[in-house]
């Protein structure tokens, strides 16, 4: 049985509202629903047999890589030594019955339903930078730096003596998503289009849960962002 696929010539992505196309490397969507089942001790309230099936929320990740540059001549974005920075963010879910939302039915189409999940923001951030950050990165609060030695492999093994540091907060000011560590309460609004009839996705809600820029001289930079949004799944009994 051979894979289905569907060739694109064409994907439009855009971030609240900006086209960040150009500079998107990859993007990855998955999606996982929870499900259980206990025995029932009363059958008829259990269509399927003696089992009733529970049907928890749904969760979507969008991770989207992309280049931190656009046209610039200078790739390396002014660096010179290698560097890695990366940040995990936490949220709480919460089933809030004063707004209703979008749910998705068994057979995979949408119904509305009341309740819609809410994201609350985790004040506290895990930030760790390892190298020398520049203008592209604004960081703060308490820190901690410790050793680290980083040796390249080659007819010339190039050396790289470094520190890895760990913050608590975090502003990245480069391309394509700029952001604020502290101002992360408001989801990001992610469309993603393509031709020829592939699938995509428009005005997911989303919040940024981690971060990622690595460069690996003479590798050009990449940024990672990775998204989490909640699916609502509509009752079945």
């Amino acid at each position: 049985m051979a894979c289905s696929c569907c060739l694109t010539s064409e994907t439009r992505v855009s971030v609240n509202g900006a086209d960040i196309s150009g500079q998107v490397n990859s993007i990855n969507v998955d999606s996982s629903q929870e499900v259980l089942y206990e025995d029932s001790t009363d059958a008829s309230c259990s269509p399927m047999g003696s089992e009733i099936y529970l049907f928890g929320p749904g969760k979507t990740t969008i991770q989207i890589t992309a280049y931190p540059f656009e046209g610039e001549d200078d790739y390396t974005m002014g660096f010179e030594c290698p560097i890695s920075v990366s940040m995990n963010s936490g949220y709480r879910w919460v089933y809030d019955c004063r707004f209703c939302s979008e749910c998705i039915t068994s057979g995979g189409g949408k119904a509305k339903r009341r309740g819609k999940w809410r994201s609350i923001e985790m004040k506290k951030k895990q930030i760790s930078i390892t190298g020398e950050p520049n203008a592209l990165f604004d960081v703060g609060g308490c820190s901690l730096h410790l050793p680290k030695l980083s040796v390249q492999a080659g007819p010339h093994p190039a050396i790289y003596p470094q520190y890895s540091s760990q913050y608590s907060k975090l502003k990245y000011l480069g391309k394509p998503i700029s952001f604020d560590s502290t101002d992360l309460s408001s989801p990001f609004t992610i469309s993603v289009t393509m031709s020829q009839g592939c699938p995509g996705f428009s005005g997911i809600e989303a919040n940024l849960t981690g971060f990622q820029f690595n460069f690996t001289p003479p590798q050009p930079p990449t940024v990672t962002y990775s998204f989490e949004a909640m699916v609502s799944v509509c009752p079945t009994c």
